[in-house]
């Protein structure tokens, strides 16, 4: 395969992230905005949907991104989880200030919620590696 290839998925997109993510957010916040009825439901799930298709896949890779940086360790699972985390709240307040979404605030308290866990997740273990390889080699 020649070099000028394009490779898919891009490795500053993780495409894991931005499948699972949209699936899951769409969701939740569609069924936030459903007492609105059908069509702002819809309408708020898929502006969260596509949003985090194309967000996630991106701010998940600059978490990792952030949590390879030369810090102790403490600093860098905290700027790889609250930079991310900040990105993502503003982005998805603003998102779903604009017309459509009946409850622009309860639909980012998930995202930013979820999206501050898996930054964290994902941080440390890249800053302390997989802790579940270490147990099962501590039993051997």
């Amino acid at each position: 395969m020649p070099d000028s290839a394009i490779k898919f998925p891009p490795p500053w997109f993780d495409l894991k992230s931005a499948i699972i993510g949209s699936l899951l957010m769409g969701t939740v916040v569609g069924l936030i905005n459903y007492s609105h009825g059908l069509t702002p439901a819809l309408t708020s799930a898929g502006k969260q949907a596509a949003y985090t298709f194309f967000f996630a896949g991106l701010i998940m890779q600059y978490c990792r991104w952030l949590a390879e940086r030369d810090l102790p360790p403490w600093a860098t699972i905290a700027l790889a989880t609250l930079w991310p985390t900040v990105i993502t709240v503003i982005l998805v307040f603003m998102l779903h200030s604009f017309r459509g979404t009946p409850e622009p605030v309860l639909s980012t308290i998930p995202p930013g919620l979820m999206g501050m866990s898996a930054y964290f997740l994902v941080s440390r273990n890249i800053v302390f590696g997989d802790l579940s390889d270490e147990s099962e080699a501590n039993t051997d």
